[in-house]
């Protein structure tokens, strides 16, 4: 039930520092904080520190920390090890993501329950930020500034009054997250919570 992240402050043999933010620049271990936050929404992850130390971390802040711009060993070697080559690991984990978005989109706008439709608006919006760097998959939906209004809201699900403030926020987030991601930014999603 709970996801534990074990990263003591500790200098690695390669006389690098190594605590939760070296973690958090590792791309496999941005996946998995971003494909367990995924399916659960809302729970904290356990952070070890020290031997009796640890910390309840409840952040959405993976939103905004793409995956595909993080540090791979692949990369770092020029995908080749004693000449051989080697595939990169960002095209492992491109369907992976592809697919816990895909559900936890699904899950959410079938749920109930005062967050569920937020939550589903703000991954909606964040996901082409969440997926910068990897490789590019088949769209399954308008971006904010490609739909005409009534597009825009049905993708959103938006069932209120068009013209609406939430729906305003909705699509200001939503090209606000396609311009990050056109730029090379990093999004505005962490700026909601």
């Amino acid at each position: 039930k709970h996801f534990i992240v074990l990263c003591p402050e500790l200098e690695h043999w390669s006389g690098s520092f190594c605590n939760y933010l070296s973690w958090l620049k590792r791309g496999w271990c941005r996946f998995e904080d971003s494909s367990r936050r995924l399916q659960h929404f809302g729970e904290p992850v356990v952070m070890v520190t020290a031997g009796n130390q640890a910390t309840l971390v409840s952040s959405q802040a993976y939103l905004s920390q793409p995956i595909g711009e993080a540090e791979f060993t692949c990369c770092a070697l020029g995908h080749s090890v004693d000449g051989n080559a080697i595939p990169c690991d960002k095209d492992k984990i491109a369907g992976a993501m592809d697919m816990f978005i895909h559900t936890a989109l699904r899950d959410l706008r079938g749920a109930s329950g005062p967050c569920s439709m937020f939550y589903y608006r703000l991954l909606k919006a964040s996901r082409s930020t969440m997926r910068a760097g990897l490789r590019s998959c088949p769209a399954d939906s308008c971006s904010a500034s490609e739909c005409d209004l009534a597009t825009f809201c049905e993708e959103y699900a938006f069932h209120e009054a068009i013209d609406g403030q939430s729906v305003v926020c909705g699509s200001a987030l939503a090209q606000l997250n396609q311009a990050a991601s056109d730029d090379g930014g990093i999004g505005w999603g962490a700026l909601f919570f």
